[in-house]
Order: C-alpha cells, then structure tokens, then sequence
C-alpha cells in the first residue's frame, strides 16, 4: 500500500504522541511477553514516558507497531509472502491455545 502526504500513518501519529499533541487508544487482544532493552533504549523510553504521561508499556507497543509496520513494507515479495505465511501459522496456534487477554487500553 502506497501512502499520499495526506494519508496520517501510525508513524504520524506516534509523532503527534511522542509532541504532547495527540492521543491514541486502544481496545482488543494482547499477549504478555518478557523483554529486556539495552539501557540507552530503557533511558529513552522512560524519557517519553515520562515525557508524555503514556505509561511504558503503551509507549513501546506504539513503537514496535510502527516499526514491524514499516519492516513489513521493506520485505521483498518472496519473503513478505514467507512472512505472512508465517504470521498466520502463529495466529492459528494462538487461537488454538487462547491469544491472551482483552484489554480495553495498553
């Protein structure tokens, strides 16, 4: 999918976060997962936290979703198709097993 300049992505609105000019929400299934940062990328994550009142775990799932995203587009064909692929086989095995938990916001 092609973006215009008047198309707002994700990244746009991350932005808009990350400037105190904007918010977000969010309502649906998450899955917990444990993850240890290298300490400049904790710093910089505390600093937007704190920064923007977003709570840590809200700040970095806006992050990754910008970030998978944008991995996403740059695939080439074969291996976005190995990735899709792939992403299916493990939504398959999460529905098997329960996703998760719903939340109506991070």
């Amino acid at each position: 999918m092609d973006t215009t300049s008047e198309e707002i992505t994700r990244a746009d609105i991350l932005m808009a976060q990350l400037q105190n000019e904007g918010k977000s929400g969010f309502s649906g299934v998450v899955k917990g997962i444990t993850c240890r940062l290298p300490v400049h990328q904790y710093s910089a994550i505390e600093a937007f936290s704190r920064h923007t009142g977003m709570s840590k775990n809200k700040l970095i799932v806006e992050l990754l979703e910008v970030a998978v995203h944008d991995a996403i587009i740059a695939l080439d064909g074969k291996n976005r198709k190995a990735f899709n692929k792939l992403q299916s086989q493990v939504l398959t095995e999460m529905e098997t097993d329960g996703y998760g938990e719903t939340v109506r916001d991070l």
